[in-house]
């Protein structure tokens, strides 16, 4: 049979990247994208070239050296990738470019691997107990997409991930002076939201993250706006007063101290709109009451919109969020917040599917760049599928009975339709132009593509 390689229009998306890299290193490039996609097992260094067979033409350490040692700069990759997601057409023109960040614990253990320390477990953890593991704090920021042929679906597509390292011995905060553990998540999302928006400065941008990034609402591009999860004890003001004519002194810059959300809430004659919102695909009625405020502990020099979501059952207890927006319906900001959700289905295909967790690279370059690769392919995955993949044979979904509520592809039939479509190619070429041959194979391979 002939080197094992990914189907053609799989491998266009690929080629893209060459740009990045010198010629050898593009070539170690192909090879490992190839086979992190197809691979069956793990996806350390090993197995990868054991996926590639006789494609692997190189030895196992040219293929490691890739990740550690190979002059090479990821954050260019990630700029072709977000330029190819939007020359697709996923991303209406001129549309706002909907964005999504938060972190998550990629689990690795030893004393010699960079970066790795204990971290909280949010997989693990509960309200009342929090749980810890060792590993690598990663924080994502990526592209939320509608799939094209499922309009209530969204989902999440890597375009940027930034390591943060465990603070060395010693470097913890100590009570009475400066820490200097280095830059927090939020900073790194910072960063990294400065840096796509360099990309396509004349682009608008919404960005959606969980409550413990919430300070970044004073910390956007001039072109981002910003939603998010408030504090039921947030310190939320009026307007500053306006200033009457010959008054001396400095101006007042606060208006009088608002309740606290929890507060606003329980009050017995506020207005509410019952109203019927699509949350995570599906309608949920639900009571929503807005108002504006300023919130001047994280962001001091404008108004926010916060509102405030009740159930109306009294199954659950009240909810609340804000966005710096002031133009979006209060059903459009929690409509809208629910699209979050489709990362943390990310952080679950990176681990359960693509094998995020599988590297054992120890030295710092190693450690900075297999993660990144692992959901940059994720991304390509969903991106050659929702623009070509869906129309191959492999795309007539099984369904469950147990599942048959569900909406959208998962991301198992993704992958399961780049495998059937890359195998047959691959076994087709050895055994010959004989369709008898395929069509006896073809049911096999696509049971082995959804097995694997």
């Amino acid at each position: 049979m002939g080197t094992l390689q990914c189907v053609s229009t799989f491998q266009r998306l690929l080629l893209q990247f060459l740009p990045c890299f010198t010629a050898p290193t593009g070539n170690s490039f192909l090879a490992v994208g190839a086979a992190w996609t197809l691979a069956v097992g793990p996806r350390t260094v090993t197995n990868l070239v054991r996926t590639l067979g006789t494609g692997g033409i190189k030895s196992h350490d040219a293929y490691q050296y890739f990740f550690s040692g190979a002059v090479w700069l990821m954050d260019d990759a990630w700029e072709i990738l977000f330029r190819l997601i939007l020359a697709s057409g996923l991303i209406p023109a001129g549309a706002v470019i909907e964005l999504a960040g938060d972190d998550t614990l990629v689990h690795h253990s030893g004393r010699h691997i960079f970066g790795a320390g204990i971290f909280r477990d949010a997989v693990r953890s509960t309200r009342k107990t929090v749980a810890y593991a060792a590993g690598h704090n990663w924080v994502i920021l990526c592209l939320v997409v509608c799939v094209p042929f499922c309009p209530k679906i969204f989902v999440s597509l890597p375009i940027c991930a930034r390591l943060r390292p465990k603070p060395a011995h010693g470097k913890t905060k100590r009570k009475g002076r400066k820490s200097n553990s280095g830059p927090t998540t939020v900073d790194l999302l910072a960063d990294m939201m400065a840096l796509v928006v360099s990309w396509a400065p004349q682009r608008r941008f919404h960005l959606l993250a969980d409550g413990a990034y919430a300070s970044l609402a004073g910390r956007l591009p001039r072109t981002m706006t910003f939603t998010s999860r408030l504090r039921k004890d947030a310190a939320l003001y009026g307007p500053p007063p306006t200033r009457r004519s010959g008054k001396v002194g400095r101006p007042k810059t606060k208006g009088i101290r608002l309740p606290t959300p929890a507060a606003r809430a329980k009050a017995p004659k506020l207005s509410w709109r019952r109203m019927t919102v699509l949350l995570y695909g599906q309608p949920v009625n639900v009571q929503l009451h807005a108002y504006q405020a300023y919130w001047y502990e994280v962001c001091p020099y404008a108004p926010i919109l916060i509102v405030i979501v009740r159930d109306p059952s009294g199954g659950k207890e009240d909810e609340f969020f804000f966005t710096t927006d002031l133009s979006l319906t209060p059903a459009a900001v929690v409509g809208g917040y629910s699209h979050r959700w489709s990362q943390e289905v990310l952080h679950r295909e990176a681990k359960q599917q693509m094998g995020i967790d599988d590297p054992q690279a120890r030295l710092q370059s190693a450690v900075e760049r297999q993660a990144p690769v692992c959901l940059m392919l994720i991304s390509l995955v969903k991106l050659w599928y929702f623009t070509v993949g869906h129309r191959d044979g492999i795309r007539a979904q099984v369904r469950d009975p147990w599942y048959a509520h569900k909406n959208g592809i998962p991301f198992t039939d993704m992958v399961a339709a780049l495998r059937w479509s890359s195998w047959n190619l691959w076994i087709s070429r050895g055994l010959g132009p004989q369709p008898r041959h395929r069509k006896i194979l073809a049911p096999l391979l696509r049971a082995l593509a959804r097995a694997s």
